[in-house]
């Protein structure tokens, strides 16, 4: 098993395109941040509001897994764009592929915004048309975390605090 210090360099480092530059992701300020997520698909799209609470330490994990499927995943392929960032992943869930495909743009010291586009290759989840997925979303810093969370927690709409990394990232924080 990875270290964890080795996982978030891992996900800090994109593998990068023959004569592509290695970009690392852009990074937000420490602390609680409001992220709305809606489906891009929806008629009339009502975005899902969470907190999260983040540090230099856990944002890596934290800010892809917004995303469903973003564990047991290869280097993301990260590149800096005139607009901002493009990022994207390569992840298996219970031998399923999953693509995934990031836009970030923003100050990440304030606010940012992007969407993002899943695709499953092996098994199509929830009749999805064409087993895809997209949500647009859209953050801001709230200021500090409060006492009662720590690094990587997001607060559910329902109330439920849930820890968002992955294993191989839980031991890095204690």
């Amino acid at each position: 098993m990875r270290s964890a210090a080795c996982g978030l360099s891992l996900m800090l480092l994109s593998a990068g395109c023959a004569g592509g530059a290695v970009s690392e992701l852009p990074r937000r300020d420490a602390g609680l941040w409001e992220v709305a997520v809606v489906d891009e698909g929806a008629r009339r799209p009502r975005p899902v509001v969470t907190s999260e609470c983040t540090t230099s330490e856990v944002d890596a994990h934290l800010l892809l897994s917004l995303a469903p499927g973003q564990e047991h995943c290869a280097a993301p392929d990260v590149r800096r764009t005139d607009s901002g960032w493009e990022v994207r992943t390569a992840c298996r869930v219970h031998d399923n592929r999953i693509d995934t495909s990031f836009t970030l743009s923003g100050d990440f010291r304030t606010g940012y915004s992007g969407s993002y586009d899943v695709r499953y290759r092996d098994a199509c989840p929830r009749n999805l048309p064409g087993c895809r997925e997209a949500r647009a979303f859209s953050a801001r810093r709230l200021g500090d975390c409060p006492a009662d969370m720590r690094p990587g927690d997001r607060l559910l709409p329902n109330g439920i605090v849930i820890h968002a990394l992955p294993a191989e990232a839980h031991d890095h924080e204690h």
